[in-house]
């Protein structure tokens, strides 16, 4: 688990798509509102409804300091907050302990090699004609992206007394390391994404950390920032209010007591990651025997008709935890009830509802109502031929068997992508976990070639990101 904890959860609302992400970037219009806990979550429609005709990006950035009443009133506003957000399971991060401290070397000669292609633009003529198209920075960070970092580093000139090239040059690379880490956190599709994602960060904050809110919120995120005692460092650079409304109560609440809110009352409860960087984490890659113990989150799913005759069985993967796991669309096409049985527990569940699929990817999501330990996702496109992977299923009923292979390769059906893998497959294991060494679901297993040797394939997870995306 990354120590700076990022926490996020699925976005399953049906919204209008926003093209925000794209050469042609739109406004962002900072919304009003008395009460950000509740509007924040309202949907795109909605905010829509209250404007005149734009083709701006309505989105909140607040900060909420202080509390209004008590401490006790204070903690429920929090919990209601934080059970209304998990309700709508929108895409967010929420960050309680400061934005990530430590970084890779590889993340470091990323962000050294972004920053000198920026000073070369910069001092160069294309600069005076803001033509950001010349900035050459790599796929990972696209012409939105660019735009705001301009916008963010403008501001930071501004705002800032006593600057020279090496705070410039520090504040700069450590923009572009934050945005390396949390963009595609933000928006996991690369060109557009469903809805308003939100970024919650609570507790004290860094003039450098405050900058990167204002960065994000650039490229159409909501923003909520919480802060029981006092807004000091953010004060300081949007003093009037420009790039973020303000809402402050003159009750305070000690740290140390608001962070006892945060762990010990479980107002704001480690949520799951269910989008996470590229970037492997500092406890490096798991021993098979941890890997081993992920088999808590993977399931057996038994299959019925409606007369409750059983049609077979798969298996499923828990990806947030309230409930919902993924599996294959072949292994539920045939049903009608869906048996869910957890490792831990060998009473079969059959009240499973079966909420979303798509045939193409052959993907589907099932929802139980109880909470569940989640395994995190990479939706990243990152594996590599001949990388090391472990699978986790349900073979002919030998519940959560697990395996070993490799990546064999990649391979394309229509328009649909696959995972070619060596770890064995059999009936029983459609809809499992394939997992890489650190721990990730970066794939589903699906099906396997009967006249082969160790011919199997898997769903890559970015397409489960792309079908939680439009749904």
């Amino acid at each position: 688990m990354n120590r700076y904890r990022i926490f996020i959860l699925l976005y399953l609302h049906v919204e209008v798509v926003l093209l925000i992400i794209t050469e042609k970037s739109r406004d962002i219009i900072l919304l009003d509102t008395l009460n950000p806990f509740e509007d924040i979550l309202n949907p795109l429609n909605k905010r829509n409804r209250s404007l005149k005709k734009t083709n701006g990006i309505p989105i909140y950035f607040y900060r909420y300091i202080g509390i209004q009443d008590n401490q006790e009133d204070y903690l429920k506003e929090l919990i209601g907050f934080q059970d209304k957000l998990k309700k709508s399971l929108s895409i967010y991060i929420k960050v309680t302990d400061g934005l990530k401290k430590n970084f890779l070397k590889e993340e470091l000669d990323l962000a050294n090699e972004l920053w000198l292609e920026y000073l070369l633009w910069d001092k160069s003529t294309y600069r005076s004609n803001n033509d950001l198209n010349s900035l050459k920075w790599n796929e990972n960070l696209n012409w939105t992206a660019k735009k705001s970092f301009v916008a963010i580093m403008s501001i930071f000139d501004s705002r800032e007394k006593n600057l020279n090239e090496t705070i410039r040059k520090n504040f700069g690379i450590l923009m572009l390391k934050w945005i390396d880490t949390y963009f595609h956190c933000v928006f996991p599709s690369e060109n557009t994404i469903s809805g308003i994602p939100k970024f919650i960060y609570y507790g004290p904050i860094k003039r450098n950390e405050a900058y990167f809110l204002m960065y994000i919120s650039m490229l159409g995120c909501d923003v909520l920032y919480i802060n029981p005692t006092e807004d000091k460092e953010f004060y300081r650079i949007d003093e009037k209010n420009t790039y973020s409304k303000l809402i402050q109560h003159d009750k305070k609440i000690n740290m140390v007591d608001f962070h006892k809110i945060l762990v010990e009352k479980e107002a704001i409860k480690n949520q799951t990651i269910v989008i996470t960087p590229e970037i492997k984490n500092n406890e490096g890659e798991k021993s098979y025997e941890e890997l081993a113990k992920l088999s808590s989150s993977v399931v057996m799913i038994k299959i019925y008709d409606d007369k409750l005759v059983p049609c077979g069985t798969g298996s499923g993967v828990v990806i947030d935890e309230v409930g919902t796991i993924v599996t294959n669309f072949h292994v539920v096409r045939a049903g009608s009830i869906f048996g869910i049985i957890f490792e831990s527990n060998a009473n079969e569940s059959i009240e499973a509802k079966l909420i979303k699929v798509n045939q193409d990817s052959d993907l589907a999501l099932l929802k139980i109502d109880c909470k569940t330990e989640p395994i995190p996702i990479n939706g990243k496109d990152s594996l590599n031929r001949g990388q090391q992977i472990v699978a986790i299923g349900s073979p002919l009923g030998l519940m959560n068997t697990i395996s070993d292979g490799i990546v064999a390769g990649f391979r394309n059906f229509k328009t649909e992508k696959f995972i070619q893998i060596t770890a064995p497959i059999s009936p029983g294991s459609s809809g499992g976990a394939l997992l890489d060494k650190y721990g990730y679901l970066v794939g589903i297993t699906t099906a396997g070639y009967l006249e082969g040797q160790n011919l199997n394939l898997a769903v890559p997870s970015s397409e489960l990101l792309l079908l939680l995306n439009k749904f």
